[in-house]
């Protein structure tokens, strides 16, 4: 999926049905940024029961701070439909959107 150049990647689990460790996740992120540097990263396993939603904050001069979002069956989904609120964009919005709108609407939805 891509909004503007920001694209969002869903990653399969690996082969126990699990989500890769987090040193892996730092290693899968690097490699997604040579092909999209705006972008964020979802894994699921294999059951269905638990998400993590990666994104990496990137600013100039300073080191990469990488943010995992973690989401399970029976949380509640209001923290996540709040990011999702953010990262909606309205029908009149459509034409004049940019990328870097985009982008920052990502970093205020999972910079926290």
């Amino acid at each position: 999926m891509e909004k503007r150049g920001v694209k969002v990647y869903v990653c399969d689990p690996d082969l126990q049905g699990k989500i890769p460790s987090d040193p892996l996740l730092r290693k899968i992120e690097r490699e997604v940024t040579k092909h999209a540097y705006e972008h964020f990263i979802i894994y699921v396993d294999s059951a269905r029961e638990h998400q993590v939603w990666q994104w990496v904050k990137r600013e100039q001069g300073k080191p990469l701070a990488p943010r995992l979002n973690r989401y399970h069956k029976g949380q509640s989904g209001e923290l996540l439909a709040q990011k999702l609120e953010i990262l909606a964009v309205a029908i009149d919005e459509e034409d004049k959107i940019h990328m870097a709108e985009i982008a920052g609407r990502v970093a205020r939805a999972f910079d926290v």
